[in-house]
């Protein structure tokens, strides 16, 4: 098999790697510390691999329930900028 042949699914893997997101943003400083500490958990929850995907959206609707109503409407607008 010629070399070109061999090294293509290499390349294929360099493309995806350059245009995959290898992290989370960072917090904005501008959130008030409560919204931040609600980001960080967040963010810990997200970053925990053990986790599948439902547990992860379960454990992430329980820290947002338990925010107060000024804190989840911040991270409703740094969802809406982040568009996530």
């Amino acid at each position: 098999m010629p070399s070109r042949l061999r090294s293509a699914p290499n390349n294929r893997l360099a493309k995806i790697a350059e245009v995959t997101p290898t992290g989370l943003p960072d917090i904005p400083s501008n959130l008030s510390p409560e919204a931040q500490q609600v980001a960080n958990e967040i963010k810990a929850v997200v970053l925990n691999l053990d986790n599948t995907v439902s547990q992860d959206r379960d454990a992430i609707k329980a820290i947002v329930e338990k925010a107060s109503p000024a804190v989840q409407a911040e991270l409703k607008a740094l969802k809406r900028e982040y568009g996530c």
